[in-house]
């Protein structure tokens, strides 16, 4: 599989490249018994110029490559016990450097090597002595390795040096070789109650041994009930404790963190009512609360999150949840007949997180969301269409404050950021098309596809570019342009399977 990206973007704009092979050999070595032989990968090399002028060029170049291969046994013991081993294994590189030079922002230059090998085990079970019972159990075992090697250095000018309480430069080179496993024992048990009622309660144990603590482990429980009121209509009610460890190849070093944080926790709620029409129709209701804690700290570019070198950007901030909370309601329809399906959903919902007392909606918080699509399939041909409307996400004001005079007489500004995602973007739309085709062919199979993204090519606000200017009076004054998401953009594909 390759990708075509570097096929349709003009290249002073960058040469992004992407390919991908996968293999698989399966045998079976007994009656009950498969064994398969599983390799992948891939290599992804992208550079984005910003600036093409010399003056103020603006580039970076990321090469990532990833290697996976793995083994899988399956085997049916019995007609009520069946189990999968998988040993793995993962190396995964990736070479990030960069530079910026435009002597009225920022004059930057990082160089990011990071290589990553894991080695894997895991088994799970499943026994089902009747169709009223189904149990299952399993572990996972892992280690690796890890080396990081970090140099950024950035010096800030005009506007970028006039943020609060920032530095007129920063400088960071670290490294660090973090090692070790992480294991996890986990049960599951669901039995059907009656002709209504079924419930399943889970438990898992994780632990981590390369985080700074001396133990690091988690257990997590989980309980949902299945009801059914009526012949077409299910209540579905769901509990638990859930736990997100930091993997070995996501060490914060880009902003100086070198050590890893303890898990963290979500306790997580959801209530679901199901319906089906007489038309086949079906509708679903579904109320959800999730709460976090033990939250680690993360960073955020306030102004510009697509920037080449968000970590030494001046807009960067450090944010230090003491929780966060995501709750909502979704509404939900889908339906399929002959060749056409079709569905639809709208979801209202709210993510916050508290720092310092406060209440502050995250980044990516979106209170009203729709979705939409059709699709029609027939022998050989298939044709989709979605549509995703979305409130903006939140932004950040700036606002440009007179704190005195320098030597000169003349008035010292400093750039001020406004209560953190107080504001927002203008609402997301887009819409999406995909058109394929299969071919038969001697040996398998030939499916050809195209897809157009953005296909009403909507400018989708995605950012604010800051910038200082002059009034009449020669006064500095903040003024600001929109940067947007991806245009309309084709994609074009082939897929051979034998």
């Amino acid at each position: 599989r390759r990708g075509n990206l570097d096929l349709v973007i003009d290249p002073k704009f960058g040469q992004p490249s992407y390919y991908d092979v996968f293999g698989e050999y399966s045998i079976d070595i007994a009656p009950n018994v498969r064994l398969s032989m599983n390799a992948l990968f891939a290599d992804d090399r992208v550079k984005i110029v910003l600036e093409t002028d010399p003056a103020e060029r603006e580039q970076i170049v990321s090469d990532t490559r990833n290697a996976q291969l793995w083994l899988r046994l399956d085997s049916d013991w019995s007609r009520t016990l069946a189990s999968s081993t998988v040993l793995s294994m993962v190396d995964y590189d990736n070479a990030r450097s960069g530079s910026a030079d435009d002597p009225e922002k920022m004059i930057a230059a990082v160089r990011d090597d990071r290589e990553v090998r894991q080695f894997g085990l895991r088994q799970d079970w499943i026994w089902s002595p009747s169709d009223r019972h189904r149990m299952q159990w399993g572990i996972h075992v892992a280690y690796g390795e890890a080396d990081y090697d970090y140099a950024g250095s950035a010096e800030y000018f005009e506007l970028q040096a006039m943020y609060q309480d920032q530095p007129p430069g920063l400088t960071r080179s670290l490294a660090a070789n973090p090692e070790g496993s992480s294991y996890a024992l986990y049960v599951s048990d669901r039995w059907r109650l009656s002709e209504r009622a079924m419930l399943e309660w889970g438990l898992r144990w994780d632990d981590q041994t390369y985080t700074d603590l001396s133990s690091d482990s988690q257990l997590s429980p989980r309980l949902s009930l299945l009801y059914r009121l009526a012949a077409n209509t299910e209540l579905r009610i769901s509990a638990g404790r859930y736990h997100q460890s930091q993997a070995l190849q996501s060490l914060q070093i880009e902003d100086g963190i070198t050590r890893f944080w303890p898990a963290q926790r979500a306790d997580q709620l959801i209530v679901g009512l199901k319906f089906l029409t007489g038309n086949d129709t079906a509708l679903r209701l579904e109320a959800f609360r999730k709460e976090i804690r033990d939250l680690r700290p993360r960073f955020e570019n306030l102004y510009d999150p697509l920037g080449i070198m968000p970590e030494l950007q001046a807009d960067r901030v450090r944010l230090d949840p003491q929780k966060a909370v995501a709750q909502g309601v979704e509404l939900s329809a889908d339906r399929s007949r002959g060749p056409w399906n079709w569905w639809a959903a709208y979801t209202w919902s709210k993510v916050t997180d508290r720092i310092d007392g406060r209440d502050e909606p995250r980044s990516w918080d979106q209170r009203h969301a729709m979705q939409a699509g059709v699709g029609w399939r027939g022998e050989a041909w298939e044709f989709s269409a979605a549509a995703n409307v979305h409130s903006g996400w939140p932004r950040t004001d700036l606002e440009l404050l007179t704190t005195g005079v320098d030597a000169d007489g003349e008035p010292v500004n400093v750039a001020v950021p406004g209560p953190r995602n107080a504001l927002g973007h203008p609402t997301f739309a887009s819409l999406d098309l995909r058109l394929s085709r299969r071919f038969e062919v001697p040996r398998g199979s030939l499916l050809g596809f195209i897809e157009i993204s953005n296909v009403i090519n909507r400018r989708n606000t995605c950012c604010i570019d800051w910038d200082l200017e002059e009034d009449a009076l020669g006064n500095e004054v903040l003024e600001y342009s929109r940067d947007y998401w991806m245009p309309l953009l084709p994609a074009i594909g082939i897929l051979w399977e034998f």
